[in-house]
């Protein structure tokens, strides 16, 4: 199966239905096919099939109906994080090799400051000044249904890694890799085709799979053109959401919402939380404010297509009768996915002991752009390494520890982060943390938490490291607290701890 079949099934049950809102434009399925079809025909004129095509905008019908139409030419969309340093995405493009750039009009701009010598055709999202208008481009094509030989093995995207440690690497996405990854989806969260999805995340990497999960189903997707909570209630109110998708970072913003409670979000049953995962302090604090409302867990990666580990309805459920320690979970692994949790010679560890998460499933990336090297260690030895640290309880349950590379290794003893954040979460003066290592000559490394406080509110860095002496380990308790007014992130909602470890590199000298 491909991702344009997606359209054709929709489009020949649903003809008047809306497949896709963004900013207040609506399209419904049969208007999307004819939108899809014209964008592969146009492309076809000018690019050949498995060129890269590198897509630079922020989110709006254009950019959702690209996603699709792109890979229906038999091409490769190159996902472009709008938030990156043009300088950045100059790497990005030229890494791809991409032949034709569509860009949205505002970065034009950006995009005449850098070389781009593989791209041979720039088409202007909302037109521009010596470059081919998008709306003339489309519109003039023909609206019927190419005739291509594509198979679910080939490359339809590729999504570069967040880069939270260093260059990203370009993940090649298969139609089987998506189609793969909403299969799971739908089925371990019971999606109705009568749900109503809302997506604030940028589509400019990962996050797409929402799109096509909720498509997959014939759902109606609305999508926002950027997040910020007071949009976020309005679109639930005004739209009758059903499922939206939230990073711990947003849900923090709504929860504290001083208009949180003017908005009707009775229509709302269940958010899913991604990127990060999200802190047990935070999430029952959530659980408060929503009422009714089902909190989905879950665990994925660009490179695998999406989501792997499912937090689905029964096991909310089975916090609300009491299994609190599941609020630290994120789940159990989809039907077609397998998992292990192994220590560095590849065996698996015992119940309870952390190790790396390793996967094999249809939804894992075929490997990494012209990058042989960093392929062959992403799956050494058979398994896709995730680069996370977990554990399983005796029930089956994964807990994620912490990134690999965020471990801190202190006097000789493992310290995984997100332990100590949790604790530090417990303080209800903080809006944010992260915690990170700092070279120490002493002790190799040094626990050191970076924190933001909720407006008007004030703590101490005595309080905090008391707290931690409180529940954890002395030699896991930050030797420094950091005030900072905001943590640093990437636009899939992920901390940035290599700026703060390279902000914070002299605490000890």
């Amino acid at each position: 199966m491909l991702l344009g079949d997606i359209i054709d099934f929709n489009t020949r049950k649903y003809p008047h239905k809306i497949a896709i809102g963004c900013q207040g434009r609506t399209l419904t399925w049969s208007q999307f096919q004819i939108r899809t079809n014209q964008i592969s025909n146009a492309l076809l004129k000018i690019a050949r099939p498995g060129d890269r095509i590198a897509l630079w905008s922020q989110n709006n019908c254009e950019y959702a109906e690209l996603i699709y139409g792109i890979p229906m030419g038999g091409m490769i969309t190159t996902i472009l994080n709008f938030r990156l340093n043009p300088k950045e995405i100059e790497w990005i493009i030229n890494n791809a090799e991409a032949s034709v750039l569509i860009v949205e009009k505002q970065y034009l701009a950006d995009a005449a400051q850098i070389s781009l010598p593989s791209v041979k055709q720039v088409i202007a999202i909302g037109g521009g000044q010596g470059v081919l208008d998008y709306e003339t481009w489309v519109s003039g094509a023909s609206a019927c249904k190419p005739e291509l030989s594509i198979k679910d093995e080939d490359v339809c995207a590729l999504v570069y890694t967040s880069g939270t440690t260093g260059r990203p690497k370009g993940a090649m996405i298969t139609h089987k890799n998506l189609i793969s990854n909403s299969h799971n989806s739908l089925i371990e969260w019971q999606i109705s085709k009568d749900d109503v999805f809302h997506l604030p995340f940028p589509l400019a990497h990962i996050s797409l799979n929402g799109l096509i999960l909720a498509h997959y189903r014939g759902c109606s997707d609305y999508v926002m053109r950027s997040y910020d909570p007071e949009s976020w209630l309005a679109d639930v109110q005004n739209h009758k959401i059903i499922i939206s998708s939230l990073a711990a970072t947003m849900l923090n913003t709504l929860v504290y919402h001083h208009n949180f409670d003017k908005y009707d979000l009775s229509s709302l049953r269940a958010i899913v939380i991604g990127a990060a995962g999200i802190p047990a302090e935070l999430l029952s604090k959530a659980i408060e404010k929503f009422g009714n409302v089902i909190f989905l867990q879950s665990f994925g990666m660009t490179e695998l297509a999406g989501t792997a580990i499912y937090f689905n309805a029964a096991d909310y459920l089975s916090i609300v009768q009491g299994k609190t320690h599941l609020l630290k979970s994120c789940g159990k692994p989809a039907c077609g996915v397998s998992v292990r949790i192994v220590d560095a010679g590849m065996n698996d560890v015992p119940v309870g002991q952390a190790g790396e998460l390793v996967v094999q499933a249809d939804q894992v990336c075929k490997g990494y752009w012209r990058n042989p090297e960093a392929t062959a260690e992403a799956f050494a030895g058979g398994w896709f390494h995730t680069g996370d640290m977990a554990t399983m309880d005796e029930e089956g349950y994964y807990y994620i520890v912490d990134r690999k590379k965020d471990m801190i290794i202190t006097g000789g003893e493992n310290v995984y982060c997100k332990e100590v954040e949790d604790v530090i979460y417990k303080n209800e003066a903080v809006f944010e943390v992260a915690v990170f290592g700092a070279v120490d000559p002493k002790w190799g490394e040094s626990v050191v938490a970076a924190v933001a406080l909720k407006p008007g509110r004030k703590a101490t860095e005595e309080e905090i490291i008391s707290l931690c002496l409180e529940h954890l380990a002395r030699y896991k308790r930050p030797k420094k607290i950091v005030f900072v007014e905001a943590i640093p992130k990437n636009a899939s909602g992920k901390i940035l701890k290599r700026e703060l470890r390279e902000k914070f590199a002299h605490l000890f000298d």
